[in-house]
């Protein structure tokens, strides 16, 4: 996938929030190099992603085929990739760290379905 996210450094604030999940290694890759680099000097990145420590991450590893380093795919095209402890800080090198987290986030509901937590990774970032 190409980003079609203009460079240059213009713009003072970027988030990628559940967006990593979605894509793969390759594409996960590319929009790092995209949003660092359309990032301006003082500007701040928002990201956060699911980490293997995400209840959803075992069920997805057995029962959905293995497209990349903990990414598969379901068998109606759906894709999730899932970050290692410490993955989402390495992937906008160059950039300072102001924030990281990673744990479990809050219980929520997704409509009348049952209460669940993500494993969760967030961080903030200045360039």
């Amino acid at each position: 996938m190409v980003w079609t996210i203009p460079a240059d450094g213009i713009y003072g604030t970027i988030l990628v929030f559940g967006l990593i999940p979605l894509l793969e290694r390759p594409e996960i890759d590319a929009l790092a190099e995209a949003v660092t680099s359309a990032l301006c000097g003082g500007g701040l990145l928002f990201a956060t992603d699911f980490g293997i420590w995400d209840p959803g991450y075992s069920r997805h590893a057995s029962e959905w085929a293995t497209i990349g380093t903990n990414s598969f795919r379901g068998p109606e095209g759906n894709l999730r990739t899932y970050l290692e402890s410490g993955e989402l800080t390495r992937l906008f090198p160059g950039l300072d760290e102001i924030h990281t987290w990673e744990g479990l986030g809050p219980e929520h509901q997704h409509g009348s379905g049952p209460a669940e937590r993500h494993g969760m990774a967030e961080a903030v970032w200045r360039r």
